[in-house]
């Protein structure tokens, strides 16, 4: 899909920045800068989205390896997220995105269909909203809102557009835009879940976990997804 979109010269710098998200809401639940730590980098065509949970225990960050982790620990490491691929935006304001690298994914619950919402753009472009495309039968309302903040400046001292490079290899991704840099690489193999009922890898390493099965669950979380300046 992405060599069709370069053949046809297709690409957009609408939300090219690194981007911090201060807001969700979704149904009647909302999140925050003040329980998830959210990074989004985005070039004119590849994007890496990372997810951090503010609970997450601080003593896992000094563990050597997923042998020193217990299942109960590797249950909490499965509540992060990892995304990364490639972004085109399309009529209305339409942002449409194919995720190449995927913390969810698991061929035995693939995704139906692209990732897809509508971008609005604040006037001075250090902040837009994100708006699910689906929206809800009673009300016609998006059925999820997310307002993203620039992380850093939006130009350069002389007033030009912020640089980027985006780089893929067969199985990892990096992105830069301006000072902010993200890298995301794919896990090597997926574990069996013939027992799980839904999908998710949170979902996935519940399963694992509650079956004692440590492998299964090391290979869903054997992704790597870091962001720096």
């Amino acid at each position: 899909q992405f060599r069709s979109w370069l053949a046809e010269d297709r690409r957009s710098d609408m939300l090219v920045g690194a981007w911090s998200r201060p807001l969700f809401m979704g149904g009647w639940r909302e999140s925050t800068e003040t329980d998830t730590e959210v990074v989004n980098i985005q070039t004119p065509s590849i994007f890496i989205d990372l997810r951090f949970p503010r609970s997450r225990p601080r003593g896992l960050s000094s563990r050597k390896g997923f042998e020193c982790l217990s299942l109960a620990e590797l249950r909490i490491l499965a509540e992060q997220h990892c995304f990364a691929g490639y972004s085109l935006m399309v009529e209305n304001d339409v942002c449409v995105r194919h995720h190449a690298i995927d913390w969810n994914f698991h061929p035995s619950f693939p995704r139906s269909r692209p990732n897809k919402w509508r971008a609005e753009v604040s006037p001075e472009g250090h902040s837009f909203k994100e708006y699910g495309f689906a929206k809800d039968d009673a009300s016609g309302q998006a059925i999820y809102m997310e307002r993203w903040q620039r992380l850093g400046s939006s130009t350069s001292g002389s007033g030009a557009k912020v640089p980027y490079l985006a780089m893929r290899s067969e199985d990892r991704i990096l992105a830069v835009v301006g000072d902010h840099w993200a890298f995301a690489r794919d896990r090597p193999s997926v574990g069996q879940f013939a027992t799980a009922k839904t999908g998710g890898c949170a979902n996935l390493v519940q399963d694992a976990v509650q079956r004692g099965d440590r492998a299964s669950a090391i290979r869903m979380l054997d992704m790597e997804g870091s962001c720096g300046q």
